[in-house]
């Protein structure tokens, strides 16, 4: 019969136990409850799975279920050492759980015994007490909370963190009856912080308790147990119950591939989701291991199956892209051209990369077993496998049709993708799976929510779920039923962590955990056998408690004294009886009360007041107000690192938790309103970020992006180092010779079995040693440190220094090496390290540095870092969490958590300022954590005194490339430069301006940062730091009174009560303050007015002042503090005041005043300031600036003693001097750096984002179309046109509009602007170039391009992007220009397509090859190599033929009027009836229909905008055919183009170059109107590269773009200036003669003789081409509405409907007047019609003046006349109307039957 439970427990217990466990106790189980029942404290240590936690539980449940009379009458046997039962109800069992999940768990897992024990006891007929159970965790609600303070439970389950809350609570009172604490999981407290916290909170606990609580800890992986037992009992006794018949988990590790070297490329994701079949070369089969058939996917080819008749994992029925070609980047494409690709299918996406590989090993085994867990080492690994597993499973189920999954009939099995984010590229976007489509993994990581965590754990336990991908989160203690296996991705960070993770699989009594490592680099095949090994033999790392923690201790003792008064004797007996405190020497536990209580007298420390009250004499501790509050909400010892809460919105409070997860600070940051993310497989929109919390909404099905954490990873334990060393060693020896998959010797191969290696891995293991062995000479090891030296690509060298120590060696060590370079060989080198060594980067020389750089003498070493330690960053970020932990930062309102940018600009703050006190606790405590905790000094020393016993050695090696071994390291160098130590500049410039005035002054100018300075923020500031601001006032009781000697030194009686406000929070002084803030001298003394400050009797003027009555309650709170010797009155400056008794040494020492005799001395620690240096620096730190003489009469100095004290405090670099001479003012720097960003806000605030209006001014300026205004002397605006009134000779007219600049320099400014932008053939010199350089000629052009400086590339219409461009042989065209949206076959050029022009030193422009042959090709051939972008020619010659129309018909007429010839296109028809056409109700002859294009009269000549002479797209002419065209080929001298190979980033950074150049900003929307592909995306990282170095800046700078746009500064500036002009009517200051240079002025015209600009002009019209680049109008810039002046607006309501204008048309011909960058007037193409967006006559005419003058000088450019210009109507109105032809007579047209008309003198060239 096997054993049931002891005789002690109850009949029910016992019925129930052996009905549920038939088998009996285990023996660790028996043993327990022996100790138990004896009423000893234990420390149980079994396997997971082994009963335990049933063990602790069983005994007190069976004691809580006993009657109360049962007790008293002896049916239990109690022990001296445990309390009966007691009378009143309360918490009888106290269970501590390290997660929260855990406690969960456990809490359901209880329900079983209850529940069972309660019904044997009714089916007995026994009597059974209800036993109830609660949890009080952070996700207790307030209700639950106050329901478990007025019914406490019978068990209580808890957080070592919710224990200290209640503790510090009224709560407390429920813990006076507990009898039991049980400890889960024990070991993940010991080691940390936390486990002293709760060391500490259990000894707090016993204070409350008759007699100690019976304590009983639980754990599965202890070493040494003697240490933990001691940290569980405290000074009480624990047995340890240990299982001594472990039973070893079977741990194998499988590599997937046969040569992780050579990983075989197999299809990327994206690939796999276009094709559905991957295509893998010597995959893993079933279990992991390498397959046995080279070439064969997962041991089977694609389309076959496996012997079971399955298909293979992966693999689909679909080929081919299926339709969705598209592009992803120049390398595939340039794949898809290489030769030997006759098929026509397109290239694959490969991918090298283990990850496939390890992800279908991974599911082979998740469908091999029924429920599977995956163990990974972080959170972003975590989301991103999961989406990866699910994926392929859509892609399995895909592959064998829908009857793979059950009840999926209908799901649609298309595979889906998800995008993480720290894959190349910005998009980081998700889909998650349809809904319906079986999902096969779920996350489970602490950033998901509870409830969300608890559903998957009921899903796995179930089996609704088959597979749960998990960090840490599920490492301890959680039941998740029966798991058949688990998988470890990379290997554990630690051995007992292995041991914890495999241990869920088989969790039942008797059973063999099962679990199988997959490395993911090769050098982690290392780790992974150690681990193996380890967890083999139960090898676990050694567990050392966290010693004498200061800021725990600061934070325990606030807490402790903020519920009842205590001594210090008292509470030092407390502490010392927890284990960890054991050995607080009492200096530092006084040093510790005596920065509680505001000991440390400094200025500087002023800010932080004291939180407890010690009386030195009798020791009585009492809290200060706001003590509880302080030590309730910065509880706990766990540092924030930046996580951000995921919550739901208020109103779904009722339909569940609203906590969603946990996101990272820096994801926040780069996340915005609207974006849609994923934690675990659900979706949320982002609703609002707040300081503090991010809220959601549920997005289902909607894009996201996964999430990412930042966070320190975890040094491996020096004893684990030398393991790894160890086994390097030995396997080395074993080696043998051979190449790959040759054996080692016999002793390694059966050591690497016994390890659990599979074949795969222990080739891949012994091949990765061989090849480091050939690297390096040797492999590194615990005896053999190798320093691998070799060239960078700049020629510097890189030092590898192969250690297997760990980090926490590698650190310390690192830094002393820095130093040591620093100091002998006089560089400072860049040092980064890892677990296996550290990388240096020397300057290049002939000889590296050697071996003596790196080995130090033991004492020297451990100096030397001891010495060094608090100039590290490390220390600095552990200085913060110190002083968090110890209630040293700003506090946060309950239920909010302060940011943490304030938490490091405070510990930065208390960090300088406590510099001058050695013994500061928490200055102590920050290097105690980094020499003890981060840093392992004593296994570094161990090291250096074995190289100098010659136990170890260096050995050096130098290397052509980097050894297999230096791949991580290298991996990590890089990661750490490339994005961490490119980006400090902005807090650089912080440090610079807030430390270096004078620096500042260089730059700013001779006033200095001062002024910068807003006066009235001073003011206000200055108001804040005196209290004077009736939200800083205090109370006037004694302790308010206090708060202000402390922070702002003596005081008068009346200053006094002006800071003090009433009963009712209105101010006591209204008075006194309204005086002190309108003083012209804000430095006075105190605040006050200058009459009081001189007399002596001030403070009464300033009593009756601020009444009777509220001077009568200062006098009593001051005379409180008097008799408790905390204040004392005394003379400063002729004032009486009162001081606070720690500043009597210093006021003495001083200013020589009277103290009295009990004070002097009463300072415990004195800084190593002077005493008037003290005085004086607080004074300057509670005011906005101080001068020399206001401090003087603040002190009754002398003036130049205060200035001389004031100077040396400056150069100390205490103060900052702003100005100099008699105007010098001083500031403290924190009171600096407020008003400076206070100005800065204030500044900002005034500034809103500018009109796209001016965007548009300065793309204008950008393309130099507004460089120069054009002088005409007296002519009018247009020929026959009346001449602008008033006008004189020498004025600008105003209508000619704007001229650009000259020659051949402007027109290569223009061609480098435009790099790469691809434009309509006929474009450039129609519109373009005529634009930009007044005086385009075509051989201008001509010219550059036959010089080499200018290539032109040519390209079929409509290709866009990459594929076009790669087809051309170019870069990819992504700064474009929008082209046409259709083609008419009729016109010219189209089948010419789109040209870009690339400088020839350009990295996009292609290589320009050998000359062509003349007859080399035929034309057709030759014409589809330029359409290729494979030719070019050396001018624009034959494009502009090609762009020519074909020659047309001769002429009807012999012999033609001259007149006719003369007048051109612009004959009226009037002079013979002969011209018109019957039945055209009046139209000449001449005007052919609307629906032909207006032929070229008067002119034999083809015109430009007629048909062309090369065919269209369709027409049937062939090239060869076309005698014009056959001609420009033959003539020309052609070049061969080959393309410039450029990667994406490259690309990248080009078209940002361009953005900024042509628009100056760079957004989203600028990027899209470019024609970027893939819009601002690519775009993002070069930008913020940019940004982090100061290049650009990110804001709001254009309306209408967003809230990210990129901008230089100086363009920030512009853009202001220019929308300033545009609101306030002023011009553009004109150009000045050296601007405008020779080429810009009028023929005959000088510098002297050009016209003054006029300031009061309006802003000069601008006409510009709406196909111009740099025509925003449409896109960026909106159309306005259309609007009129007030008398043609009524015109046009009652004869058109305004409604009904179509809108504005992108063609070529149509153009837009601009003034101050704003639309006012569209003109359709040969001014048709108008459109007028102003309601400004004086505008509208300015306007149609200007188009006036553009077209003519357009028409007057040109060599032939294209017809007429008539405008028929404006906004809809006829031109004939009266009203209107009136308007547009003054812009100089005539009237014309069909409207008006512009008409040319035909006299003027």
């Amino acid at each position: 019969m096997p054993p049931t439970l002891p005789e002690t427990f109850a009949p029910a217990t016992r019925a129930w136990f052996d009905a549920a466990f038939p088998a009996g106790p285990t023996p660790v189980q028996l043993r327990a409850w022996e100790a138990i029942g004896r009423g000893e404290n234990a420390l149980v240590i079994a396997p997971t799975g082994s009963g335990k936690t049933l063990a602790a539980f069983l005994s007190a449940i069976d004691r809580l279920a006993r009657p109360g009379a049962q007790v008293a009458q002896g049916d239990e046997p109690t022990s001296a050492d445990r309390p009966a039962r007691q009378p009143h109800r309360g918490v009888r069992v106290l269970y501590i759980s390290p997660l929260k999940a855990l406690g969960a768990d456990v809490e359901r897992n209880l329900r079983r015994p209850l529940a069972g024990i309660t019904a044997a006891a009714a089916d007995l007929d026994a009597p059974a007490a209800p036993i109830s159970v609660g949890m009080r965790t952070g996700d207790t609600t307030p209700a639950e909370r106050r329901r478990l303070r007025t019914h406490p439970p019978d068990i209580l389950i808890t957080t070592p963190e919710s224990l200290y809350l209640m503790l510090t609570s009224a709560v407390r009172e429920t813990l006076r009856s507990v009898e039991t604490v049980i400890v889960d999981e024990i070991h993940s407290f010991a080691g940390e912080k936390r486990g002293t916290h709760l060391a500490l909170s259990l000894e707090r606990l016993d204070d409350l308790l008759p007699r100690p609580a019976q304590r009983i800890g639980l754990s599965a992986t202890v070493r040494p147990p003697e240490e933990i037992a001691r940290f569980l009992g405290g000074t009480h006794p624990v047995s340890i119950i240990a299982d001594d018949a472990r039973t070893a988990p079977d741990v194998t590790v499988a590599v997937p591939v046969t040569d992780m070297a050579r990983v075989p490329a197999t299809w990327d994701r994206h690939e796999r989701a276009l094709r559905g079949t991957p295509r893998r070369s010597g995959t893993a089969g079933v279990g992991g291991g390498a397959g046995d058939r080279a070439g064969d996917p997962v041991g089977a080819r694609v389309g076959s199956t496996r012997a079971d008749g399955r298909a293979p994992v992966g693999t689909g029925g679909r080929g081919g892209r299926s339709g969705r070609e598209a592009w992803r980047s120049d390398r595939a494409l340039r794949a898809a051209m290489a030769p030997g690709r006759a098929d026509g299918e397109a290239p694959a996406r490969m991918t090298a990369s283990i990850w496939p590989h390890i992800e279908h090993a991974l599911l082979e085994q998740i469908l091999a077993h029924r429920t599977t867990l995956i163990f990974v080492n972080s959170r972003g690994v975590c989301e991103r496998l999961t989406a990866h597993l699910n994926e392929a499973y859509a892609e399995y189920l895909a592959a064998r049709g829908p009857a793979a999954a059950e009840g999926s009939e209908d799901m649609a099995l298309e595979p889906v993708r998800h995008h993480e984010s720290w894959e190349m590229g910005e998009s980081h976007h998700a889909r998650p799976l349809p809904e319906g489509v079986p999902v096969i993994a779920k996350a489970h990581h602490g950033s998901v929510s509870k409830e969300q965590r608890r559903e998957v754990e009921e899903e796995l336990k179930s089996g609704e779920l088959r597979c749960v991908v998990a960090t840490a989160s599920l490492e301890l203690g959680i039941d998740m039923g029966s798991i058949d296996l688990v998988l470890q991705v990379a290997p554990p960070p630690s051995v007992a962590a292995g041991l914890q993770r495999v241990g869920r699989a088989e969790h039942r009594v008797g059973g063999r955990p099962r679990g199988i490592i997959y490395p993911v680099e090769h050098t982690q095949l290392v780790d992974a056998v150690v681990a193996a090994e380890g967890m083999r033999t139960g090898g676990i790392e050694r567990t050392s408690l966290v010693p004498n923690a200061l800021d725990v201790l600061a934070q325990q003792t606030v807490a402790a004294v903020a519920v009842e008064d205590r001594t210090a004797d008292d509470w030092y007996a407390t502490v010392t009886r927890a284990a960890p405190y054991r050995g607080l020497p009492r200096t530092a536990f006084d040093s510790v009360l005596n920065l509680l209580a505001g000991g440390y007298a400094s200025a500087e420390l002023a800010d932080f007041s004291p939180r407890i009250f010690w009386d030195r004499k009798t020791g009585a501790l009492t809290a200060r107000p706001a003590a509880q509050r302080l030590a309730v909400a910065a509880s706990g010892t766990i540092p924030d690192r930046g996580l951000f809460p995921v919550m739901l919105p208020e109103g779904d409070a009722a339909a569940g938790r609203r906590r969603v997860g946990e996101l990272d600070e820096e994801m926040v940051n780069e996340s915005s309103v609207g974006d849609v993310i994923t934690l675990g497989t659900s979706s949320w929109r982002i609703r609002e970020i707040g300081a503090d919390r991010v809220v959601v909404d549920p997005a289902p099905g909607r894009s996201a992006r996964l999430p990412f954490w930042r966070g320190e990873g975890v040094g491996r334990p020096a004893p684990t180092g030398a393991a790894k060393g160890a086994f390097l060693r030995e396997a080395a020896a074993a080696l043998g010779d051979g190449g790959f998959g040759d054996p080692p010797q016999p002793e390694l191969t059966e050591r690497l079995g016994r390890a659990g290696l599979d074949t795969s891995a222990q080739a891949n293991l012994v091949s990765l040693l061989r090849e480091q062995r050939a690297a390096t000479g040797v492999v590194p090891s615990d005896t053999t440190i190798v320093l691998e030296c070799c060239r960078d690509e700049d020629g510097n060298w890189r030092l590898i220094l192969h250690s297997m120590l760990g980090r926490r060696v590698h650190e310390p060590w690192a830094m002393a090496i820095k130093e040591r370079a620093r100091r002998m060989l006089g560089f400072d080198p860049q040092i980064v390290t890892g677990d296996d060594g550290l990388v240096l980067l020397a300057p290049p020389s002939e000889r590296p540095p050697g071996g003596e750089l790196f080995i130090f003498d033991p004492a020297e070493i451990e100096q030397l870092v001891r010495t060094r330690v608090d100039q590290t960053a490390v220390f600095a970020a552990r200085f913060r969490e110190c002083a968090a932990r110890a209630l040293l930062m700003p506090g946060a309102r309950p239920g909010r958590r302060t940011p943490l940018w304030l938490q490091r600009l405070k510990a930065g703050q208390l960090l300088e300022a406590s510099r001058q006190f050695p013994g500061f606790p928490v200055l102590v405590e920050a290097a105690r954590e980094c020499l003890q905790d981060v840093w392992d000094l004593p296994a570094l020393r161990g090291l250096m005194e074995r190289l100098a016993a010659g136990r170890a050695q260096v050995v050096e090696a130098a290397t052509h490339t980097p050894s297999p071994f230096a791949g991580p390291l290298l991996f990590g160098y890089t990661a750490t430069f490339l994005y961490q130590y490119d980006v400090p500049n902005d807090e650089r410039r912080a440090h610079l301006l807030s430390l270096d005035p004078d620096a500042v002054a260089e730059l700013v100018g001779d006033g200095g940062i001062a002024d910068l300075l807003d006066e009235e923020v001073m003011a206000r500031v200055e108001c804040e730091l005196q209290r004077l601001e009736p939200g800083r006032r205090v109370r006037a009781d004694a302790e308010g009174l206090a708060d202000l000697l402390r922070e702002l030194g003596p005081l008068t009686v009346g200053e006094l009560a002006a800071r003090c406000r009433g009963d009712d929070g209105e101010s006591a002084g209204e008075m006194v303050a309204h005086e002190a803030v309108g003083e012209p001298e804000p430095d006075a003394a105190g605040g006050g007015t200058e009459g009081e400050s001189a007399s002596g009797g001030g403070s009464a003027d300033v009593g009756v002042a601020v009444g009777s009555g509220i001077l009568a309650v200062v006098r009593s709170g001051l005379a409180e503090l008097e008799r408790a010797r905390r204040a004392f009155p005394v003379r400063v400056g002729g004032r009486e005041c009162w001081a606070r008794t720690e500043d009597a040494t210093v006021l003495h020492g001083a200013l020589g005043v009277a103290v009295p005799d009990w004070a002097d001395g009463a300072s415990s620690v004195a800084g190593s300031r002077t005493p008037l240096a003290e005085l004086l620096l607080r004074h300057a730190r509670t005011h906005a600036a101080v001068t020399a003489e206001a401090v003087a009469r603040a002190f009754g100095l002398g003036v130049s003693v205060a200035a001389d004290e004031l100077k040396a405090l400056a150069d100390e670099g205490t103060l900052m001097r702003l100005g100099g001479g008699d105007q010098a003012r001083w500031m403290a720097p924190g009171v600096f750096t407020r008003v400076r960003n206070r100005s800065l806000a204030k500044a900002r605030a005034a500034v809103k984002p500018v009109p796209a209006a001016a965007l548009q001014q300065l793309v204008l300026e950008r393309a130099g179309i507004t460089a120069r205004v054009e002088y005409t002397g007296a002519e009018p605006a247009a020929a026959g046109a009346p001449a602008r009134p008033g006008a004189v000779a020498g004025s600008a007219a105003y209508g000619v509009g704007i001229a650009p600049p000259h020659g051949v320099e402007a027109l290569a400014e223009a061609i480098a602007a435009l790099e790469g932008v691809w434009l309509p053939a006929g474009l450039w010199e129609a519109v373009v170039f005529p634009a930009r350089v007044a005086d385009y000629r075509p051989s201008v052009l001509d010219e550059l391009i036959a010089s080499g400086e200018v290539v032109w590339v040519c390209r079929a219409r409509g290709a866009a992007g990459a594929d076009a461009a790669a087809t051309a042989g170019v870069p990819a065209p992504s700064v474009a220009a929008a082209a046409p949206r259709s083609t008419d076959p009729s016109r010219s050029g189209a089948l010419l397509g789109e040209i870009a022009f690339f400088p020839s030193d350009s990295p996009l422009a292609p290589a320009v090859g050998a000359s062509l042959g003349r007859d080399e090709l035929d034309p057709e051939e030759h014409w589809a190599l330029v359409l290729s972008g494979r030719l070019t020619a050396s001018s624009f010659a034959p494009v502009r033929t090609v762009l020519q129309p074909r020659p047309t018909a001769a002429p009807l007429r012999r012999v033609s009027s001259r007149r006719t010839r003369r007048y051109g296109g612009y004959r009226s028809g009037y002079y013979t009836d002969r011209a018109r056409l019957a039945g055209s109700a009046g139209l000449p002859r001449s005007t052919p229909p609307a629906s032909q294009p207006l032929p070229p009269p008067g002119s034999r000549r083809p015109s430009a905008s007629t048909g062309g002479g090369v065919p269209s797209n369709g027409s049937t002419v062939a090239a060869g055919h076309n005698p014009a065209l056959v001609a420009a080929l033959a003539t020309a001298s052609w070049h061969r183009l080959s393309p410039q190979q450029v990667t994406a980033e490259e690309q990248a950074v080009v078209d940002v170059e361009s953005l900024l150049d042509r628009y100056g900003v760079v957004s989203r929307d600028v990027a899209l109107a470019a024609g970027v592909p893939g819009g601002i995306g690519p775009l993002l990282p070069v930008l913020r590269r940019m940004e982090d170095t100061g290049v650009v800046a990110r804001g709001a700078f254009v309306d209408g773009l967003g809230p990210s746009q990129f901008a230089g500064r100086e363009t920030v500036d512009r853009l202001r200036a220019l929308a300033g002009r545009d609101a306030d009517g002023d011009v553009m200051e004109a150009p000045t003669a050296v601007q405008k240079g020779e080429g810009s002025r009028p023929s005959g015209a000088t510098s002297e003789s050009l016209p003054a600009p006029d300031p009061g002009a309006a802003p000069v019209p601008v006409v510009l081409d709406l196909k111009d680049p740099a025509c925003l109008v449409g896109g960026v810039v909106p159309w306005p509405e259309p609007a009129l002046p007030p008398e043609l607006a009524a015109r046009a309501a009652a004869v058109a409907d305004a409604a009904e204008l179509p809108r504005p048309a992108a063609r070529q011909g149509a153009r837009v007047v601009l003034i101050g960058g704003r639309p006012v007037l569209h003109v359709a193409e040969r001014l048709r019609a108008l459109t007028a967006y102003t309601a400004n006559r004086a505008e509208l005419e300015r306007a149609l003046a200007a188009v006036v003058a553009a077209e003519t000088r357009d028409l007057l450019r040109r060599a032939a006349r294209s017809g007429k210009r008539v405008v028929e109507t404006l906004n809809g109105v006829s031109a004939l109307d009266p009203e209107v032809g009136r308007l547009l007579e003054t812009a100089g047209l005539v009237r014309d039957p069909r409207g008006m008309r512009l008409h040319i003198d035909p006299y003027r060239s």
